[in-house]
């Protein structure tokens, strides 16, 4: 529902949408793809001068869910309330 409410918003307001950046977004699956890997706080750093986040995924894999010390685990232990 949502996605077809964006639609009619994007028809509506094409010149702001199309003035949006998009190459931003492709950061971001630079931190999905170090979802499963042992946290590194010096490889963490790199990451964060790079990637921002504003959600989390919730099509975690289990091995990832699974491993405590990963960077997934590492945001949601020091970042959720």
């Amino acid at each position: 529902m949502f996605h077809q409410f964006f639609a009619m918003v994007a028809n509506e307001y094409s010149e702001q949408i199309a003035a949006m950046p998009y190459g931003y977004s492709m950061n971001s699956l630079v931190l999905l793809h170090h979802w499963g890997e042992d946290f590194e706080l010096t490889r963490w750093n790199k990451l964060v001068e790079k990637v921002s986040f504003h959600k989390l995924t919730f099509r975690v894999s289990q091995n990832v869910k699974a491993n405590k010390n990963d960077y997934y685990n590492w945001i949601i232990s020091n970042y959720s309330n």
